[in-house]
């Protein structure tokens, strides 16, 4: 999920069941863009080279019967199924989205490699059957796409726009020059996508970035624009020449591109003579193993994420000055992938913070892996100008000492989850708040800081201790009632968070009546 459905690794957590009393469902993931509900189940063996037969796969497509039908989605509630199962169906709406005629694909994945019998069933199993052993993972993530180009000739107008020829040595050329909208979707292969057999990947449709060309398409305005806006195309082919007013180009490929080159073809009635692409067309002659380095590192750069983009921001080149300043250049606010980070004591990635300040100063410990929203739709709620250093440092700290004392947390899946250490923190920030200590904090953290600078992680460390009992002691009445405590669901949900939270603050009170020397305020005191 992590490395080829490009899932982050919470994310892929999150939909993972793989435990006794299965149903020989591994993993369940929605696509809500292409509306396909894939079913995932994995078979490792410890030895290379393994085969792996037909047996397995035939049993594991006889799980499809019970995503055929809401209603036998829904029977599996009175099953031996384990609980952990039923509840990853249940979040997320399985039996509505089958409902809703979502397509159901199942996907089975092995480190072994498919014998004769094995390939013989997958050529009948059908289209929603996926099967990858250790070749077809290899070739995958080797970006290696198939080596055969469009056999065609196509000539591209140069008109007066000069065109860049910068020849490389053994035979290669590269030309680069602003090809017409208008040739590029007359290209062959568009339509059966055989001119993107070398590409990567395929038309992902209607994602964000797709529609936000097309929108810039149906604004004449934009057109002459157009080149600004967008990366461009890339090209290899087998013979390209410069004629002074065309470049003619043979047995072609797209290698990058073809979201663009896509979303152009399905939007030719709005094109005009002014739209222009950054094209740049690569002869390779029949180098084939040129041609997939070039394709890999076409689309094999870094991605770049919201929070890159907001890495030259003031807020964030302010804050991370603020920290350098406040803790004399022994502390380092990372706001860029690739920073020098050894020189320093301790290094605190702004993403990181952002989850921190989640938790804490929004109190939303539930959305904590929601990475992108945080550069984006709530970065200005959580970035507010009453984020300082010192607050930064201490919610960092108080997360170190949490993480180190989960491992007293007694079931296994909840000391190991994430989130389970943003939703102490949470935690924190409520005893916080009716501390008369603990409100320093929150109202001033310089203050706080360097009042209690030599105790406060003491006190971080013997509150979290107790806080960890008493989430021992809810998740054990859970278990008693439920048998199983769904904390993947329960964690990641606004209301179920907060009852859980409400409960084990009564008890962590309840406690300090019989013992008011552990309150924060005295932890502090020493």
């Amino acid at each position: 999920m992590i490395n080829y459905y490009r899932l982050d690794e919470d994310i892929a957590e999150f939909h993972i069941c793989d435990n006794p009393n299965d149903k020989g469902i591994d993993g369940i993931y929605t696509d809500d863009f292409s509306n396909i509900i894939f079913v995932f189940q994995s078979k490792y063996s410890p030895t290379d080279g393994a085969d792996q037969g037909s047996t397995d796969l035939n049993n594991f497509y006889g799980v499809k019967a019970w995503f055929e039908s809401p209603g036998n989605i829904d029977s599996l509630d009175n099953t031996i199924a384990n609980q952990e199962l039923k509840d990853l169906i249940n979040r997320l709406e399985i039996s509505t989205k089958i409902e809703q005629g979502w397509t159901i694909v199942q996907v089975f994945v092995t480190n072994k490699i498919f014998n004769r019998d094995a390939d013989e069933y997958l050529n009948v199993a059908g289209d929603d059957y996926e099967a990858w052993d250790f070749i077809g993972l290899f070739n995958a993530y080797t970006y290696a796409g198939k080596d055969i180009p469009v056999k065609d000739k196509f000539s591209f107008s140069l008109d007066d726009h000069k065109i860049i020829n910068y020849p490389i040595p053994v035979n290669v050329e590269v030309f680069l020059f602003p090809a017409k909208a208008k040739e590029i979707v007359q290209l062959k292969g568009i339509q059966d996508s055989t001119l993107f057999d070398k590409n990567v990947r395929y038309w992902l449709g209607d994602t964000r970035i797709n529609r936000e060309i097309a929108k810039t398409l149906s604004s004449a305005g934009e057109h002459d624009r157009f080149f600004l806006y967008n990366n461009g195309i890339t090209i290899i082919c087998e013979n390209a020449t410069d004629s002074g007013n065309k470049l003619d180009v043979e047995n072609y490929s797209v290698v990058n591109g073809c979201q663009t080159v896509l979303t152009l073809y399905n939007n030719q009635g709005t094109l005009t003579d002014n739209i222009r692409v950054l094209t740049k067309v690569i002869k390779t002659g029949k180098d084939e193993e040129l041609g997939r380095r070039i394709t890999r590192f076409n689309n094999n750069q870094n991605a770049i994420s919201p929070r890159d983009l907001k890495s030259n921001d003031k807020v964030q080149q302010d804050i991370q000055k603020q920290v350098f300043e406040y803790f004399n250049n022994e502390v380092i606010y990372s706001i860029k992938r690739g920073e020098p980070l050894d020189q320093y004591k301790v290094v605190i990635t702004n993403d990181f913070a952002a989850q921190l300040i989640t938790a804490f100063v929004l109190k939303e410990p539930h959305t904590t892996h929601q990475k992108t929203a945080i550069f984006t739709e709530k970065y200005q709620q959580i970035f507010s100008r009453h984020i300082s250093p010192p607050l930064i440092f201490l919610l960092h700290e108080m997360y170190r000492i949490i993480d180190q004392n989960c491992s007293g947390i007694k079931n296994e899946g909840v000391s190991d989850y994430k989130t389970t250490r943003f939703f102490i923190i949470y935690l924190f920030r409520e005893i916080l708040n009716e501390d008369e200590l603990g409100k320093g904090l929150l109202g001033n953290a310089d203050s706080f800081y360097k009042t209690y600078k030599d105790v406060y992680g003491n006190a971080f460390d013997k509150l979290s201790k107790m806080l960890v009992l008493d989430f021992n002691n809810y998740v054990e009445s859970q278990e008693e009632n439920q048998q199983y405590f769904e904390y993947k669901n329960i964690l990641r949900n606004a209301q179920r968070t907060k009852e859980m939270a409400k409960q084990i603050l009564t008890d962590y009170k309840k406690g300090l009546i019989h013992h008011p020397e552990e309150s924060f305020a005295n932890l502090l005191a020493g």
